[in-house]
């Protein structure tokens, strides 16, 4: 058996409507056998299950599908990374697929690199197929950057992420279980452990939006700010954690992730949907008045976290803060 070169984990539970074009989407003949695709069923009740156990029966040197019990994204991507025997590791979401044409000369590619991480742009689809965005990249192909080439300008998300697999268990690397969007771990802590990364031209991922039930929804979003807390929190521990040991650099790419997902927290609260998270507003004072005391150099960082008004920088969670935690937030948009 050929040597894999790289390893695909898609987490799947209840795709039934979608997992047929996202596993179709890697089948490309000649080659696909250096590929290693687990399919990690999470205790689906539909028949995608059966559809995955088709292709590991029609190509069984690529795909095997993992069966397990419920446990939730993190739970997959931990039995994904401890299964994985490829030299380097992609997650590919179980309604999303990938660009067919693209990935043979893709792995061909990996095959020969000896970098820590490829970095990879993606499209972004409606449900009927029809490209609504499409990620830039300002770097340059070919060229090997460092780990401070990484912020703060470049997009970050899971979608244009390889990885050595190396990196993922030379940090014994694991993701937080029983929540959802834990995503934002993969491109967190094992980022900070990347000496030599590549910008790949092609687009290789492409990931459906507005499909109904999709935790990016904003339905979603609003129920489940719980878990998106819980994991700002997993990720200001992993910085107090390690802190000492890391380089400026190092730090300055976890801050710089930390700022980010703040941004994207608090403007959800404060800005995006302050009515609708009102009522659950003590839940935000908490894990602000937690982080304050976990982490005083992360809490300071976010007094400079702004919001874009025309020229104007409005210092948002500074001013929120200002404020007593209360108060319409809109009203002190020019307090700058």
């Amino acid at each position: 058996m050929k040597e894999k070169v790289l390893t695909i984990i898609i987490p799947m539970y209840n795709m039934e409507k979608y997992i047929d074009q996202c596993l179709s989407s890697l089948c490309f003949g000649e080659g696909m056998e250096r590929m290693e695709v687990l399919v990690i069923n999470d205790g689906s009740k539909d028949n995608c299950p059966a559809i995955a156990h088709d292709y590991e029966v029609r190509y069984p040197q690529t795909f095997h599908v993992i069966d397990k019990e419920n446990g939730n994204y993190g739970s997959c991507i931990n039995r994904g990374v401890a299964e994985a025997t490829g030299k380097y590791i992609r997650v590919l979401d179980a309604d999303d697929f990938y660009a067919t044409k693209n990935l043979p000369d893709f792995v061909k590619f990996l095959q020969g690199a000896d970098l820590d991480m490829v970095y990879t742009k993606f499209s972004r689809v409606d449900e009927c197929g029809n490209v609504i965005w499409r990620s830039r990249v300002l770097r340059m192909a070919g060229t090997v950057y460092g780990l401070s080439d990484l912020y703060p300008r470049l997009h970050m998300a899971m979608h244009n992420i390889t990885y050595r697999t190396e990196v993922l268990r030379r940090i014994a690397y694991r993701q937080t279980e029983g929540i959802s969007y834990t995503d934002q771990e993969w491109i967190f802590l094992p980022m900070a452990f990347v000496e030599r990364w590549q910008y790949y031209p092609e687009f290789i991922y492409v990931y459906r939006s507005e499909r109904e039930g999709q935790t990016m929804s904003p339905e979603r979003i609003v129920r489940d700010i719980d878990q998106e807390m819980q994991g700002m929190m997993v990720m200001v521990n992993h910085y107090e954690r390690l802190k000492t040991g890391l380089s400026s650099e190092q730090k300055g790419y976890l801050k710089n992730r930390l700022m980010t997902r703040a941004r994207l927290i608090y403007k959800r609260f404060l800005l995006a949907y302050y009515k609708e998270l009102k009522p659950c507003m003590s839940k935000l004072v908490k894990m602000d008045e937690d982080i304050r005391k976990l982490s005083p150099e992360i809490w300071e960082e976010m007094e400079n976290v702004c919001f874009h008004i025309s020229v104007f920088k409005y210092r948002f969670i500074r001013n929120w803060r200002k404020s007593g935690y209360n108060g319409d937030l809109w009203g002190l948009r020019f307090k700058r």
